[in-house]
């Protein structure tokens, strides 16, 4: 059929094992709240609970543009339980020490986070730079997983908190004071569901405030590809306020047909042309309002390069302010692309087919 012809035209030396792969059931994995606990003592507490599992580890690397550090390193761990269990059997899952998410799709907020990390590291130096306050924009939030995600990693107490970025003087004052992170979605009932799931890992904005956290919290229900922030919707240009996005794009998510094989027979040729131009449509809105020196990751649960890395490169055509940051040889996940990495589902011990691509604004 067209989907079998379409991956064996973008991944013909990995048909055969990815094919098979799809056909494979996929691994449960969890996201530990690293705020709360340890990975390796929730593992303990699984073992408690005779669930067994093992640690994975994705390590990624990618460079930066005018930093001290010219590559930026990092570290996602999470947990592959060797059987799939109901969640109301996973200790303390109810008060939120747990989440159930694909382990590459883990890797979102971590990139995303330590980029921001890495431009306010940039900008350190900048002494008429006294604004503290960063905005941070993810954009199609539902179901709100990596939402959760990048809470967790802002509410921290470990370096992976924008709050201690790591200063070269000792006694110098925190280079962020306050974060407003907004989420948008298009849809009313997905906007129920980000409530839901921050609500049971106790970050909505009023758990944040008590928690002392200088963070704001805004979940709109507006459309994408037209939405602008602070500014009317018939407005012909849109203001650049965003420190850094996180584009979880719409696509035909042919990346886990492991967990939803009826998309591999809903999904037509014809889907793959209109997600592609609602793709385009979302980034050339966005884009305009992300500060020169942000950076904006992309992210899809799909498998087609037309979805992926091709709308990159069209993209970057586009726009001579882009610039696609190379992720280098220290990731051990993903088959590097011309632009970005892209997993694929071949592994059954692995995560589900996810494309990652990390782009940078220049100064115009």
């Amino acid at each position: 059929n067209w989907l079998a012809y379409q991956l064996k035209q973008d991944w013909s030396e990995q048909y055969d094992a990815l094919t098979q792969g799809l056909r494979q059931a996929a691994p449960m994995f969890l996201r530990v709240n690293s705020a709360a606990t340890p990975v390796e003592d929730y593992q303990q507490s699984l073992y408690g609970a005779e669930i067994d599992t093992d640690i994975v580890e994705l390590t990624t690397g990618f460079n930066v543009a005018n930093s001290s550090e010219t590559t930026t390193t990092l570290s996602t761990k999470g947990l592959r339980l060797h059987q799939t269990t109901a969640v109301n059997a996973l200790p303390h899952f109810a008060e939120g020490i747990a989440s159930v998410q694909d382990m590459h799709a883990q890797l979102a907020a971590p990139i995303i986070n330590k980029a921001l990390m890495a431009k306010l590291s940039a900008e350190k130096s900048d002494t008429e730079n006294t604004n503290n306050e960063i905005h941070i924009l993810d954009a199609c939030a539902a179901p709100g997983g990596k939402l959760a995600h990048w809470l967790e990693l802002l509410s921290s107490n470990d370096a992976s908190s924008l709050f201690h970025v790591k200063q070269d003087d000792a006694e110098a004052t925190s280079p962020v004071s306050k974060i407003k992170l907004t989420a948008i979605d298009n849809e009313a009932p997905r906007i129920e569901r980000i409530y839901d799931n921050l609500q049971r890992l106790n970050l909505k904005q009023q758990d944040l405030e008590q928690a002392e956290k200088n963070i704001a919290l805004n979940v709109i229900c507006a459309d994408a590809t037209r939405w602008q922030h602070g500014k009317n919707k018939k407005a012909a240009t849109n203001e650049p306020v965003f420190d850094a996005i996180l584009l979880d794009s719409p696509c035909t998510a042919t990346g886990v047909i492991r967990r939803h094989p009826d998309i591999s027979i809903l999904r037509t040729e014809e889907d793959i042309e209109q997600t592609a131009l609602l793709q385009a449509d979302i980034l050339h809105n966005l884009w305009p309002q992300l500060k020169a020196g942000g950076y904006l990751l992309y992210v899809t649960c799909s498998i087609l390069k037309q979805e992926n890395v091709e709308q990159m490169q069209d993209f970057i055509s586009h726009h001579n302010d882009a610039v696609a940051i190379e992720f280098t040889d220290d990731c051990n996940w993903g088959i590097a692309q011309t632009i970005g990495r892209q997993c694929l589902p071949i592994d059954i011990e692995s995560g589900d087919g996810f494309y990652y691509a990390l782009l940078q604004k220049t100064a115009e």
